[in-house]
């Protein structure tokens, strides 16, 4: 069962109104047409790629180290005379012109991942959505691999990456909408995916949603565009008018696929006379693109592995064969490391003031949610028991054992000492995330207590109401110090 599949499951504080809302609801570009001459560029992973050697027949590849090879997939839009070479660019670092050693179109294998909004404003569409990506993502090549994301107040995995198209559009026919809007979550969540399980390969997020980002915690714009310039991928999106249009939102994502060298289109909405042609439409002129790129690669001649950002700009040679040709290409990349990132803000329960977590805890924790695999680093065991809380009132209790003999402590006045974070997703099948709770353990431990507790680990619970039986949690516990993750799947039965 994919990470994703989960919906609307609220503890006790904020339980009955969005239940009964949920329960209520649930029902072409110009480009050349022939692959440029000169060296062929085999390899591509963003700001730190890897050399490969070529192709085989089949398009497997086979991967060695060179860290330092910068790379950048181009979009050029407007009418050629002839075919476009390596001679007719120019890629400048920093103001300065850098050599090109890698050179292709169209080449390398794609990895995209299809982001989609399932919040509850752009629910009319999901049924046309189905044929629609299907008619698309049936263009990309058999070497080309799809991933399909979906996200309400978080995001969630629902296939690996696949080559079978048919696995995505069936799985976008099934899906429950509901819950907020977490676009920046969603496309950071997309690029490490594709950053960690696309190696060698060229990368495209292609976003589908209303761009109504209304959450006040987690990843911001900033995050976001960080995690795609690093990530070397490609931000598409197509932009839905929802029950709302978020001007300030819109401007936002559009800014940050520009910068990775995407763009934004709008479909329109419902008002608008929309049909479901402009959807198509906007979703073959993406893939298309997609496959109409260059790419180009350079070792710096300036770079030092400082985390410093590097801004890019490519343009065209003085006598190319395309006057009034468009580039499209990301505008920078990190050397090396980027800086961290300042505090995460936690959503905020009803009682409590908003809490704050470093940036790689909250990254670790929300990663691990959305990932279809379980995450072993931290064992743990779950269980649930009926309990009534007040005469009449009956609500169930998750109960976790955690081996604690993997997390990190430290000796603090004789005592020893450590930190850990729980995140628990619910949601219904067949749905994106809607909710976490969140709670912070610090563990204060005399020598007999740890002692005892390596031995037996420690418990930890929560009520939830009984409502949540046939719900889908996703159980996330993070270590402070090393960062080691624990995560488990289980439906309340």
């Amino acid at each position: 069962m994919g990470a994703g599949n989960a919906v609307n499951v609220l503890f006790r504080w904020n339980w009955l109104l969005p239940l009964t809302i949920l329960l209520a609801n649930s029902g072409t570009p110009c480009a050349p047409a022939s692959a440029a001459a000169g060296e062929r560029l085999v390899s591509a992973t963003g700001q730190n790629p890897q050399h490969q050697v070529p192709q085989s027949g089949k398009g497997d590849l086979t991967i060695a180290v060179a860290v330092d090879l910068v790379t950048i997939d181009v979009s050029v839009t407007g009418n050629p005379k002839g075919d476009l070479q390596a001679g007719d660019f120019l890629v400048y670092d920093d103001g300065v012109v850098q050599r090109l050693t890698h050179f292709s179109r169209d080449q390398l294998p794609l990895s995209v991942a299809l982001v989609v909004d399932l919040s509850g404003s752009i629910q009319p569409y999901l049924g046309d959505l189905k044929n629609k990506a299907r008619s698309a993502l049936d263009t990309l090549k058999p070497e080309d691999r799809v991933t399909l994301f979906g996200f309400a107040t978080f995001a969630s995995q629902l296939t690996e990456l696949t080559r079978d198209a048919s696995r995505i559009s069936d799985l976008l026919g099934g899906l429950r909408s509901g819950g907020s809007t977490n676009i920046c979550d969603a496309i950071f969540i997309a690029a490490r995916h594709l950053r960690n399980n696309a190696r060698g390969q060229r990368k495209a997020i292609i976003l589908i949603s209303d761009n109504c980002h209304n959450i006040t915690w987690g990843q911001t714009w900033g995050s976001a565009r960080q995690e795609l310039l690093e990530s070397g991928a490609t931000l598409w999106g197509i932009q839905i008018r929802g029950t709302g249009f978020c001007a300030q939102e819109l401007a936002h994502a559009r800014e940050i696929a520009e910068d990775t060298g995407g763009g934004m289109f709008e479909a329109g909405g419902l008002l608008d006379g929309f049909t479901g042609r402009s959807l198509t439409r906007l979703l073959a002129q993406t893939v298309a693109n997609l496959r109409t790129q260059y790419t180009l690669g350079f070792t710096p001649s300036n770079a030092k592995p400082d985390g410093s950002f590097h801004r890019l700009r490519v343009a065209l040679r003085d006598g190319a064969p395309c006057p009034k040709c468009r580039l499209a290409a990301r505008t920078g990349y990190y050397a090396g490391t980027p800086p961290s990132s300042p505090p995460v803000a936690l959503n905020r329960p009803a009682d409590s003031r908003v809490q704050r977590v470093d940036a790689d805890v909250y990254n670790r924790i929300t990663l691990a949610a959305a990932d279809l695999t379980e995450w072993q680093e931290i064992p743990f065991e779950c269980r649930y028991a009926n309990e009534e809380e007040s005469p009449g009132w009956q609500q169930l209790r998750i109960q976790l054992q955690i081996d604690v003999s993997r997390i990190e402590f430290q000796t603090v006045d004789g005592r020893h000492a450590a930190r850990f974070y729980l995140g628990v997703f619910f949601g219904w099948p067949n749905g994106p995330y809607s909710t976490a709770h969140w709670r912070i353990v610090d563990l204060q431990l005399k020598e007999e207590a740890y002692v005892k507790m390596m031995s037996d680990g420690v418990p930890v619970s929560f009520p939830v109401p009984s409502a949540a039986r046939g719900a889908v949690f996703k159980v996330v516990i993070c270590d402070a110090q090393n960062k080691q993750v624990g995560s488990r799947r289980f439906v309340i039965q």
